[in-house]
């Protein structure tokens, strides 16, 4: 699993990367374990389109419950894109 930020997760198996929010965790109905609780938003073939669409979801999310012109639209945009490319700059940094 890889962690992004606001408890954002890109969860990875032998098929695909699932773009995830991480929920915190359960209690298994069948087993009695505590589990994590994640709620999915896609699946995708590659980690590149999973940041791809988490960016995208970011957009999503901040403008579904406001009403907001075509400039804040567009602001809001760039700022979630900025948002992920920092994670990405971040992360591709040379640390020794």
């Amino acid at each position: 699993m890889i962690k992004l930020f606001d408890n954002w997760v890109v969860v990875v198996d032998d098929l695909s990367y699932a773009l995830a929010k991480d929920l915190g965790t359960r209690i298994d109905s069948k087993t009695g374990k505590e589990r994590k609780n994640l709620k999915t938003y896609g699946y995708y073939g590659s980690l590149a389109k999973a940041l791809k669409a988490f960016s995208e979801e970011l957009v999503r999310q901040k403008l579904k419950d406001n009403v907001a012109t075509l400039d804040e639209a567009v602001r809001t945009i760039r700022e979630s894109n900025e948002r992920v490319e920092d994670l990405l700059k971040e992360a591709l940094q040379d640390k020794s």
